[in-house]
């Protein structure tokens, strides 16, 4: 039988769950709208999960993959405002977090890649990304256009690479 045992409500109202990592007693989930709010939950009780860190950056994580203890690699897409006042999807972007402290997770490095209408595999199937034993070196398909390819769906997007990228 599945029961539900605990239950966070009212993170992120009209917003959609994006990407969701449980690790050990921790957990880390992130909506989307316009702002990637990074969640970080205190498991450790699973009858009253609770938020105890938050970290709002632009864009989003879609996939979440750990690298070891204190770190917490985000794949997903950079934003851009378009002319109806909403956002766009826009660049690759690969941003890697520091959650040693749940309750004050940082970004330790954020980078974009390619520009409008560019695609990372990992962002649809997980199965996508690899990596290297040594946890440290990481692997995934990317479609990239160029960086100033624009916002809008009337400016080609001829792929400038389409290969794997490795960090």
């Amino acid at each position: 039988a599945l029961e539900i045992v605990g239950r966070v409500e009212g993170l992120a109202p009209g917003e959609r769950l994006s990407s969701a990592r449980f690790l050990s007693t921790g957990g880390f989930l992130v909506p989307f709208r316009q702002v990637d709010p990074l969640f970080a939950l205190n498991l450790s009780n699973p009858a009253a999960p609770r938020v105890v860190g938050e970290l709002k950056i632009p864009g989003y994580s879609d996939y979440l993959h750990p690298l070891g203890e204190n770190l917490l690699l985000g794949v997903g897409r950079s934003v851009a405002t378009n002319p109806w006042g909403g956002v766009t999807p826009s660049a690759v972007q690969v941003s890697l977090f520091d959650v040693s402290d749940l309750a004050d997770p940082k970004v330790i490095v954020q980078k974009e890649f390619g520009g409008y209408g560019s695609w990372c595999e990992v962002s649809e199937t997980h199965k996508a990304f690899a990596i290297h034993p040594n946890g440290r070196t990481v692997a995934m398909p990317m479609t990239l256009t160029a960086a100033n390819a624009g916002s809008s769906q009337a400016v080609s997007m001829s792929p400038q690479f389409d290969g794997i990228v490795v960090l």
